[in-house]
């Protein structure tokens, strides 16, 4: 029998696609299904606002936490205060500072005392993983060594929808003019802006990311168009690609469409107005060039990956 992983969550303060309880359930799944999942035994904890209030007054900051049986996953802020210290994974989709204040109002607790109680849960963690670029450099700081930092795997938005998702990436003058450029030109057609909690929840005719793709939220991702084939139109600033390249050796694949293969990339608002123009007329080629696309991601081999590393 592989040993046992227990996974342990609680749903604060954070809602949508990443919120602690799906990412647990996701892992959770792909265990199961993994074409490696002979090797892993997966348990979830959830715990609830209660169980972390009387972890803290059974075991206050400085006593040693004994181990368990199992490996231990802690998977957000509410879980590594239930669990500090003790020497598991601390595994984070989210700078757990963050959730400071609102837990500590929820426990009626000082927010020094968390902050305290989370230091020693990641000082104390054998291992720190973030799931969000965000997060590692908040916690960079903090740490002896920097957190190792793992993408969560592509999550497929679904296709084939009336409606065009848009991803606002940069705060420019060319996302706005982009932005009243649409809304002027086609009031006929429904456009929805990025919301973390309800981008899974429809299907989409496209996506159109304005500027580099800079969230590791599902759904903000160009790797989440390509795994469910809907068609990306990306619209990005020349002289901020420029840069981007001069900064950045290689392709930048994880924020750049490759035009024509991985999605349609526009370098002025005009240019934009008229692709779309086409494509409302006629979306096929954007379904091809989609198509092609999905054979850009494996989510399977993503999610044994992820599963080697945090389990194993």
């Amino acid at each position: 029998m592989p040993p046992q992983s227990t996974i342990v969550y609680a749903d604060l303060d954070v809602s949508g696609p990443q919120a602690p309880s799906a990412i647990a359930e996701s892992i959770g799944r792909a265990a199961r299904s993994s074409l490696i999942s002979g090797q892993f035994d997966v348990v979830l904890k959830s715990l609830q606002l209660q169980d972390i209030q009387r972890s803290i007054q059974a075991l206050p900051s400085g006593h040693e936490r004994l181990s368990l049986d199992s490996s231990l996953i802690l998977l957000d802020a509410g879980a590594a205060l239930a669990f500090a210290p003790y020497r598991g994974t601390v595994l984070l989709s989210k700078d757990p500072f963050a959730e400071v204040d609102h837990i500590g109002q929820s426990l009626q607790l000082g927010a020094d005392i968390m902050r305290i109680r989370l230091h020693d849960a990641l000082l104390t963690a054998k291992r720190v993983i973030t799931l969000d670029h965000a997060a590692s450099i908040a916690l960079a700081s903090l740490l002896p060594s920097a957190p190792e930092q793992r993408a969560l795997p592509s999550t497929a938005l679904r296709s084939s929808g009336n409606a065009v998702l848009i991803v606002r990436n940069d705060d420019d003058d060319m996302a706005d003019d982009a932005l009243h450029m649409i809304s002027q030109a086609y009031g006929n057609q429904e456009f929805e802006m990025y919301d973390p909690a309800t981008a899974f929840e429809r299907s989409w005719k496209l996506v159109l990311h304005l500027g580099f793709p800079q969230s590791s939220l599902p759904g903000a991702r160009l790797c989440d168009a390509w795994a469910g084939g809907v068609p990306v139109v990306q619209l990005v600033n020349p002289l901020n690609l420029r840069a981007r390249r001069r900064r950045q050796a290689g392709y930048l694949t994880d924020i750049v469409v490759d035009h024509g293969k991985t999605g349609l990339l526009c370098l002025a608002v005009d240019e934009l107005e008229s692709l779309l123009e086409d494509l409302f007329a006629d979306l096929l080629p954007a379904r091809a060039v989609a198509r092609g696309a999905r054979h850009r991601v494996d989510p399977t081999n993503e999610w044994d990956n992820l599963l080697k590393a945090i389990l194993q």
